[in-house]
């Protein structure tokens, strides 16, 4: 962890040198990033028993003078198994994906640092099927979907490191619609499976900042 940070600051220390004296780009004009964060979180939380792939967002911004409008697309995948003994396993799958559109507002602070803050309209899936064994003659098979719709207000901050790229982090509140349905069933017990079918709302921060590093087009 501590050689992956280190890298990234001597990252940022060379792309600074090669700043030029304009920080800005005429309006209207496009911006690109993607989320370095969850590279960092998979470092720092692998367990070496699973494959996962965090979720890498991709950012589009259209810039006009003081306001963008922005677009992000990311998710998950991950596979995940654990072997007890010859008759006794799980086995599964997850996926879940998640769209953004929404506006910001930005604030000049200096010729290198800005403020923003907006809110963010989303959408969310999410996708999780396994079977454990639990038994030479028993087995269980679990099938979970929600479908996720809210709202995500942010605050960020923006490092200009020279006249295309820069470094921004930002954090969110997340107040969601979630509809979910989960499914069991029980092998040679089909009698004792249930299908449950459910609404409710979730209110949260999100535990993660993100950490975009951006190009101008």
């Amino acid at each position: 962890m501590r050689k992956l940070l280190i890298s990234l600051l001597l990252l940022v220390s060379w792309l600074q040198g090669l700043a030029q004296d304009s920080t800005g780009a005429k309006s209207p004009y496009h911006e690109v990033g993607f989320d370095a964060a969850p590279i960092i979180r998979q470092f720092v939380n692998y367990t070496g028993n699973n494959y996962s792939l965090n979720p890498y967002f991709f950012l589009y911004r259209f810039h006009s003078k003081s306001w963008a409008l922005r677009l992000a697309l990311g998710g998950t995948f991950r596979d995940y198994n654990s072997h007890t003994s010859d008759t006794t396993f799980s086995d599964g799958q997850s996926l879940y994906f998640e769209g953004r559109v929404g506006v910001e507002r930005k604030t000049v602070l200096s010729p290198k640092w800005s403020a923003y803050y907006g809110v963010d309209l989303l959408m969310n899936y999410y996708n999780d099927f396994a079977v454990v064994q639990e038994t030479a003659t028993r087995s269980a098979t679990y099938a979970v979907k929600n479908n996720g719709y809210g709202a995500a207000p942010f605050l960020g901050v923006r490092f200009q490191i020279n006249k295309r790229i820069s470094l921004t982090t930002e954090y969110s509140f997340r107040a969601i619609y979630l509809l979910e349905h989960d499914k069991r069933t029980y092998e040679p017990n089909p009698q004792y499976g249930r299908l449950v079918k459910g609404e409710g709302f979730q209110a949260e921060f999100s535990p993660y900042a993100s950490l975009y590093f951006t190009y101008i087009l």
